[in-house]
């Protein structure tokens, strides 16, 4: 995805966020929708962005070269992503903007966008007409027909006619699987009354009594099939049928309210996305909104109340609570709360936010710091829902510590049934921070790894499956925490010019055993630390055979960068282009593009057959290799310091051992099954609308899955004895956390607390994760090798007292 590097405050950052850009949504109606015309905010971006990818981007490429009638299909495209809606003729008449869009372009012009815009938005509004029509019509569940689901690589519809044909087995696709939907929470509520022995219920509205029904089962084995409801049951099956079509009518009758939202703004965004993504795929038009967020996803900070929301049936719906949050603190708010009023300031005017787009209400929460927001909240307990409580919060600054380092204790045991070697885990999100903030990755890991040391460790894992990148600063500090000085990363832009970005700290907070836990989704700044301490011959790569292979660096380029033309020349902030501008590359010379960094022992997973690698994404960069560089100076000081280097025959002995246990451990067994069952339905394309055939195929799942879960839950309990090891900011958050919870249930009444609350059954089960699992083995073998001679201080202990030890 996208790397970064802002000229006017000096940083680069590399991440990798697949900027995706759903369907928009259309509605049918004669109502007048908001006008597709460009303001003078937008024609300023739109010429911004086109300049700056004719002269900033890395291939050096005029637009004029691009193959405009790819890009007006690619655009296409992605408004209909499936192809349903657009006919072949209307493909064949955008065409004659092919002529004229360089012009358009250059212009900062968005006419043809917005004239394709409409010929989308006529076809989706009167076929959300024709379907609010057709569902009422009688479906042949009984049908030899089929459905594809994936259009996107198909052709669109040859005429009307050919497109009423597809979207009427699409319709008879999304009943039957409403219907499931449905009739699996129905088995899973009968299915667990039996278990508590209760009697099940029907789980139908008030007026299908289950005096109504045939005798319901006793046992989860006689629990009907929807077939037999079918025969058996057909008024609970036609309110069935009727609850299905009622969803499925709810979910259009919102997308024709959401089209009512549309705004030329969005039009713009989605068409600029496309031009810049002809270059590449991390380059991309930010918005205003999407420029705020990407910069407090860098920050892991923001001001304003401290509520994960989302959009839920046109209600903004507090999802989660930060920790030391103005929500979390004023002790009235609560999750599954609905916002449905907004004010600024102790005296401001109420604002009603129901129907309102999500985006829209975060903006209007967020604000300065110190400053006053009054909520108007529907409760979601509340016994009347007409009942509104008004909460005046302060905004504050949330530091988002769920996307800081954690680590993680092991005690992992050796082949000697009363011996276990220590090692630590630091899972690391992102790369973030910035020069104003207390809190950066290489900051963070240091103070974890100084805790685990304290703690006995013998060895260290840098967890970076989940990393997809982010300040290049942080990954160069944090390569410098396990080498003494030296070269980590080349950075090559289209002139040629080659800048060498050296560690020149010689501290090194860990000189043992260091493993670094990758994934196809390990990318950017994730796959310099990972492919600089491989380079090194100081870190073990396991995981995925490859990760994900981005090596490009994006620059931000905003459109005003000056406050003082932001004030005069618009009153709001104006968007930014995102633009690759150069490539990075490993000290031996190789880049990272396309293929990543190679894993030196592989972990199964279902990660390679997905298309989620740089070199999935059309228009991707290729691969090429520049002139090593020394590091001689470095492992010279790693030899004469006796410090741990990995040579070809120590990674091939720890590659046999874990292959070895690949083929033989219960739990690969199970991974490679799931492997295989994916494979299966990876290769499944045409899905049945016959309700037999489809039920058949649903209630094979379904076992798989039970049996999967049962076996899941078994392996999942021989977890190794291990403790989290937590940053002070993070422990901090929880106390505060803590502290009011326990106040709340101090607060409350005896009949407000529930008892199920300290239900040992309740508790999840503990997660299965494998790769850390055989990670853990690998690097104990590694200690283990030659403890007596290589590391003398990393001899495995003997815990006679587990809870001492931790």
């Amino acid at each position: 995805m996208v790397s970064y590097f802002s000229h006017k405050k000096g940083r680069i950052l590399l991440t990798n966020t697949l900027i995706l850009l759903a369907l928009i949504p259309l509605r049918a109606s004669t109502e007048a929708l908001p006008p597709l015309q460009s303001n003078d905010v937008m024609i300023r971006e739109t010429r911004h962005v086109v300049q700056v990818i004719e002269r900033m981007h890395y291939l050096n490429e005029p637009i004029a070269r691009l193959s405009f009638e790819e890009f007006i299909e690619n655009y296409m495209s992605r408004l209909d992503y499936n192809r349903l809606l657009f006919l072949q003729s209307d493909i064949e008449d955008v065409q004659r903007f092919t002529k004229s869009l360089h012009f358009f372009l250059i212009s900062g012009n968005l006419y043809p966008a917005f004239e394709i815009f409409k010929v989308y938005r006529e076809r989706a509004l009167s076929r959300i007409e024709w379907i609010s029509q057709n569902l009422n019509k009688a479906f042949d569940f009984s049908s030899s027909e089929t459905y594809i689901p994936d259009r996107s690589e198909a052709e669109w519809p040859s005429d009307l006619e050919a497109a009423d044909r597809l979207w009427n087995h699409y319709l008879q696709y999304q009943i039957l699987n409403e219907l499931f939907a449905q009739h699996n929470v129905q088995a899973t509520v009968a299915s667990d009354s039996v278990e508590k022995g209760e009697t099940p219920s029907s789980g139908l509205e008030d007026d299908l009594a289950a005096s109504d029904e045939p005798d319901r089962a006793s046992t989860d084995e006689t629990v009907q099939t929807l077939s037999e409801i079918q025969l058996q049951s057909p008024e609970r099956f036609a309110a069935m049928l009727a609850k299905a079509k009622e969803n499925i009518q709810r979910r259009y009758q919102r997308l024709k309210r959401n089209i009512r939202e549309t705004e030329a703004s969005d039009v713009q965004e989605i068409f600029l996305n496309v031009l810049t993504h002809m270059y590449d795929p991390h380059s991309s038009f930010l918005s205003a909104d999407a420029l705020e967020e990407f910069e407090i996803a860098m920050r892991n900070s923001l001001v304003g109340i401290g509520a994960v929301l989302a959009d839920e049936e046109g209600y903004c719906t507090i999802k989660e609570l930060l920790p030391g949050g103005p929500a979390s603190l004023s002790q009235q708010i609560y999750p599954n709360d609905k916002i449905v009023g907004v004010g600024q300031g102790a005296d401001g005017d109420m604002i009603d936010v129901i129907d309102m787009k999500l985006h829209k209400v975060v903006k209007m929460i967020r604000g300065k710091k110190g400053t006053i927001v009054c909520l108007l909240i529907q409760p979601h307990d509340a016994v009347d829902p007409a009942f509104k409580k008004e909460i005046v919060l302060v905004r504050d600054e949330i530091k988002l510590t769920a996307n800081l380092a954690i680590g993680k204790l092991f005690h992992v045991p050796t082949a000697k049934g009363d011996e276990t070697v220590s090692i630590g885990s630091i899972e690391i999100p992102s790369f973030y921070g910035s020069r104003n903030s207390s809190s950066t990755t290489s900051h963070d890991v240091e103070e974890l790894v100084e805790k685990l040391k304290v703690l006995g460790i013998q060895g260290l894992i840098l967890d970076l499956r989940r990393n997809r990148g982010g300040f290049l600063n942080e990954a160069i500090e944090l390569t410098g925490l396990f080498i003494p000085r030296g070269p980590v990363v080349q950075i090559r832009d289209v002139t040629g010019n080659i800048i060498k970005k050296h560690d020149t700290d010689s501290k090194m907070i860990w000189s043992g055993p260091l493993a670094i836990l990758v994934s196809r989704h390990s990318a950017s700044a994730s796959e310099i630390v990972a492919g600089a301490l491989q380079d090194y011959q100081r870190a073990l790569i396991i995981g995925d055979p490859t990760t994900h292979g981005k090596g490009t660096v994006q620059a931000i380029f905003e459109v005003e960068t000056s406050p003082l033309k932001r004030f005069l020349r618009s009153i709001r902030r104006t968007g930014a282009a995102k633009i690759t501008i150069q490539k990075f590359y490993l000290p031996d010379g190789d880049s990272t593009q396309s293929k990543g960094v190679i894993a030196d022992v592989v972990i199964s997973s279902i990660n390679p057959l997905l298309p989620i690698g740089e070199s999935d994404l059309p228009h991707a960069l290729s691969w090429d290799a520049i002139s090593p560089l020394s590091l001689e100076q470095g492992l010279t000081f790693f030899t004469e310091n006796h410090m741990p280097l990995l040579t070809e025959m120590s990674i091939g002995n720890l590659r046999k051992q874990s292959q070895l246990r690949q083929e033989s451990l219960e739990e690969f067994s199970y991974l490679h099954r799931n492997i295989e069952w994916f494979k299966t339905k990876q290769a499944q394309k045409t899905f049945s609308l016959n309700l037999a055939k489809h039920e058949a195929q649903q209630q094979k799942e379904q076992q798989y899955k039970k049996e999967r879960e049962a076996l899941r839950t078994k392996l999942a309990q021989e977890v190794f004895d291990h403790k989290e090891v937590l940053l002070d900011i993070t422990i901090e958050q929880e106390e505060t956390d803590q502290q009011l919870r326990e106040s709340s249930v101090q607060a409350a009444t005896t009949e407000d607390v529930s008892p199920s609350s300290e239900d040992d059954s309740e508790k999840e089960d503990p997660p299965l994760d494998i790769a850390l699992r055989e990670s853990l083995r690998i690097v104990s073998d590694w200690i283990q090798s030659d403890t007596t001679t290589m590391y003398p201080n990393t001899a495995p202990v003997t815990h006679n007292n587990e809870a001492a030890a931790l």
